[in-house]
Parts: structure tokens; sequence; C-alpha cells
């Protein structure tokens, strides 16, 4: 969960902080740092009653699939797939 998450934070979250307007990077910031922990709260105590009621096998599987689904997702979506590389930004010279 730690890999997928610093994974999504080093890849996905830099491309949408360069794609993001000057003005509005601290927002961006706090709505993925919110995302994150949302997340983190809610799938933490799924796959813990997963684990509960079945196996940990079973939490593990079913973290699989939606990680899968996730990826797919992304995958498919036509604005994902055509985010590039944040474009270099020349420093403002007085």
């Amino acid at each position: 969960m730690g890999l997928g998450t610093g994974t999504f934070v080093c890849n996905l979250g830099s491309v949408l902080m360069g794609a993001s307007p000057r003005s509005h990077l601290a927002r961006v910031q706090a709505l993925l740092s919110l995302a994150q922990s949302g997340a983190v709260l809610v799938f933490y105590n799924l796959l813990g009653a997963i684990a509960h009621a079945d196996s940990a096998t079973g939490a593990m599987v079913t973290c699989a699939f939606v990680v899968l689904a996730c990826a797919l997702a992304a995958v498919l979506a036509p604005p994902i797939r055509r985010i590039g590389p944040p474009a270099l930004v020349r420093p403002i010279r007085s």
C-alpha cells in the first residue's frame, strides 16, 4: 500500500502539480493530500474488515483487484492518457 501511494505521489502527483496554474498550487497539493488520506482511512478499514471476516489472503486479493481496476480506469481515461510532462517554466527576470 505504501509503495502504491509513493508511486502515485512521485509520478501522477507531480504531473498534476505541473499542469496546475501557479496560482492554485497550494490548493491542488492540499487536495492531493486529502485524497490520499481519505483513501488510506477508508481502504485500510475496509481491508481490515475483509481480513477479519475472511483472511489476509482475501484482503490482499481484494486489494489486487481494486488496484487493477484503478489501473485500467487510468489507462482508458483519455484525459489521463493525454497528460505529458510539465513544460519547463523560465524564471521571470526583472
